[in-house]
């Protein structure tokens, strides 16, 4: 199907009953839904902070994600799991050519005290980035 066949198709002018024209769209899905992938944000930082809870004796993790993207819409998270941490994106399927800014944040599970990492791994669209952990209370 060629550009404007398919515009053809996506935009379909049509008369109601009472003899107004209306643009009608495709059903949800006809253009598909996009999908996560690592963040290919601008300006990535990340600052990581382990923090103790003495009362409980456990300590968390606490991971936040800076960046911004020349076009409104994306929506940005940590995904945590057994193949490590990532920086995720969904890109918006409509997005206006906007400067936009987020944040995204996550905390780990919870572990013994004084065992925290001194540097974790980040991955997101640009590579892998060893992110220094700092003390919550510094």
């Amino acid at each position: 199907m060629g550009k404007a066949e398919f515009q053809d198709a996506y935009w379909k002018e049509s008369w109601d009953a009472s003899g107004v024209r209306t643009a009608g769209m495709p059903p949800k899905g006809f253009m598909g839904v996009a999908k996560p992938k690592l963040s290919e944000g601008r300006k990535i930082q990340y600052p990581v902070y382990a923090r103790d809870f003495d009362e409980q004796e456990a300590a968390v993790l606490y991971m936040f994600g800076t960046c911004y993207y020349e076009k409104a819409g994306y929506e940005i998270f940590f995904e945590l799991g057994k193949n490590g941490i990532k920086l995720m994106e969904k890109p918006p399927e409509v997005g206006h050519p906007t400067v936009t800014y987020y944040s995204a944040s996550a905390a780990s599970e919870p572990f013994p005290p004084g065992t925290f990492p001194r540097t974790v791994t980040i991955v997101d669209g640009h590579g892998e980035h060893g992110v220094p952990v700092k003390m919550w209370d510094q």
